[in-house]
């Protein structure tokens, strides 16, 4: 099975998400959707990790996820040493694909319940304290 390589980051026109193929050109970055070319923040950059919620909502890096229905837990999921990571507050926590061996073993889902842009203070229960 062929996994979607694909990428999300906000555009400086509309300073919203826009999804498609990245392309870096002279230290500025684009992405490209549906025939058009948007200029996009670097530090917003996100890979799609090929797995979808449990309402079919795609997830990115720098997403949070929650199982649905249980647990106070939220998760951040970052990409590291190719493979995509999750991470609580209480420090790392495994891979994103073991994540989902385990709620689909327990016939739970998960729910993207945000991300790192446009809803960071879930950031701060998802991430272990930095002080």
């Amino acid at each position: 099975m062929k996994r979607v390589i694909k990428f999300r980051a906000i555009s400086y026109r509309t300073c919203d998400f826009v999804f498609g193929s990245l392309v870096e050109d002279k230290e500025e970055f684009f992405i490209l959707s549906d025939g058009e070319k948007f200029h996009v923040v670097k530090e917003s950059i996100d890979q799609f990790t090929g797995m979808i919620d449990g309402y079919g909502v795609e997830i990115y890096e720098s997403d949070v996820l929650r199982r649905i229905g249980k647990g106070t837990n939220e998760y951040f999921v970052y990409f590291d040493n190719g493979l995509f990571l999750l991470q609580n507050q209480f420090g790392r926590w495994g891979t994103l694909e073991k994540y989902f061996e385990i709620c689909i073993s327990f016939d739970l889902k998960a729910e993207v319940i945000g991300n790192f842009y446009e809803t960071p203070e879930l950031c701060e229960h998802a991430l272990p304290n930095q002080s």
